[in-house]
């Protein structure tokens, strides 16, 4: 995994001093990640445990390094502490969502309290969880970024505590609390680039570990895509309906396919997009294409939404925007030009990232939009739209000439 290391570092700094510490994230995924690069990082045999149900734990299942639990009471682990005559301080990290905390409705770990709480991709986390983390430890250090997606709250209830994610909150009222960890264990120079100047002032480094991928790729579809740079945005002008893009979803299909045949695995692709109904449409046309097991081929592969991507990575990210008509989208204009969400979708690859959007996504006339009761609030975003476009390399796949549009 390609997680900040000097966020693992400073979990390693908190076990050598034997705290007991609590690391939890919005999902299973991100809490598992992380676990799963502390132990291979530092190879600390019984220093990390994740809680949860098998199910939940899919990526560090076959690490031998990290303790399985679905529950785990204070009292047991202090009698495993005197059944192996271990005194004094012995730090542990357990790895649980915030949920687990929450007793006596769950159970999960009965009776512990924590020296310190790493709560990573904290941008997701709504404030009461936050709170029931913050009840029963001593020390949170929040790990996160206001610039990626918001958890999903409910709107109109009048409540402040539902505006924002904690890690929004503390934010924007503490700005000079916050230490920027600047360098990418993930991205590489090039892919760097965009979301650096979008995003972060061109204060962020790619680390010297990264690098940028030069390999040609053998193609019976779409050379002149994969062997284009490491970040390229593909335009093209069929029309498709609203959410759904069958075209996009052949050209990913395609994609998939010739990355395949240049023998990159299933499980270093991940397709993304803003719909459900485009994720159905995709699954649909690899299917077709490829023509594998159903069950095998999306256990591996990666077909989700952008917002079931967020604190994930692989090494081939192909992000489909599926929509050829925005202005008919004129209620939701803030769900699909967030640029919050445009943000995950384009810093989750490692080795190559492909876009792929109708060009009337950037065609944006302030005619069309400025009586739209939406359009003060989306303005911006708008404009980091229209800043995309103009960073990224661009391919066009251009079937149709204007006068017949």
């Amino acid at each position: 995994m390609s997680l900040n290391f000097d966020y693992l570092l400073i979990v390693m700094q908190f076990i050598i001093r034997g705290k007991k510490v609590f690391l939890t994230a919005p999902t299973h995924t991100a809490i598992n990640n992380s676990l799963d690069a502390f132990s291979k990082s530092f190879k600390v045999d019984w220093r990390a445990i994740k809680i949860g149900e098998k199910a939940s734990n899919k990526e560090v299942q076959s690490n031998d390094m990290i303790q399985k639990l679905p529950r785990l009471q204070y009292w047991r682990w202090s009698q495993f502490l005197t059944d192996n005559n271990i005194t004094g301080d012995y730090g542990i990290v357990i790895g649980a969502t915030a949920y687990s905390l929450c007793y006596p409705v769950t159970k999960r770990l009965e009776g512990w309290t924590f020296d310190v709480a790493i709560i990573d991709e904290a941008s997701q986390l709504s404030i009461p969880l936050a709170l029931s983390i913050m009840s029963r430890v001593k020390k949170v250090i929040f790990v996160g970024d206001h610039k990626q997606l918001d958890p999903i709250i409910p709107k109109g209830t009048g409540n402040e505590m539902f505006a924002e994610s904690i890690f929004g909150r503390l934010a924007r009222l503490y700005p000079n609390e916050i230490n920027l960890l600047n360098t990418s264990y993930r991205l590489n120079s090039d892919l760097i680039k965009i979301p650096n100047h979008l995003y972060y002032n061109d204060k962020l480094v790619a680390d010297s570990s990264t690098k940028i991928d030069k390999k040609y790729y053998q193609s019976t579809n779409y050379s002149n895509i994969l062997n284009s740079e490491s970040h390229t945005l593909v335009l093209h002008n069929t029309f498709d309906s609203q959410g759904r893009s069958p075209f996009e979803a052949k050209l990913v299909a395609d994609l998939v396919f010739d990355l395949l045949q240049n023998s990159v695995g299933l499980s270093d692709i991940g397709i993304v997009t803003p719909y459900r109904a485009q994720v159905r449409e995709i699954k649909k046309e690899i299917k077709k294409k490829i023509g594998r097991n159903t069950s095998e081929l999306f256990e591996n592969l990666f077909v989700d939404t952008v917002d079931s991507m967020q604190g994930q990575e692989r090494k081939y990210i192909i992000y489909s925007m599926s929509n050829s008509h925005p202005l008919e989208s004129m209620h939701r204009l803030d769900f699909f030009y967030s640029p919050n969400r445009l943000n995950v979708a384009i810093t989750r690859a490692i080795n190559k990232c492909i876009a792929i959007a109708n060009y009337k996504i950037f065609d944006i006339k302030e005619s069309e939009l400025s009586s739209h009761s939406e359009y003060q609030n989306v303005k911006g975003y708008l404009d980091t739209f229209k800043e995309y476009y103009n960073l990224a390399h661009k391919i066009e796949l251009m079937d149709i000439e204007d006068e017949d549009w």
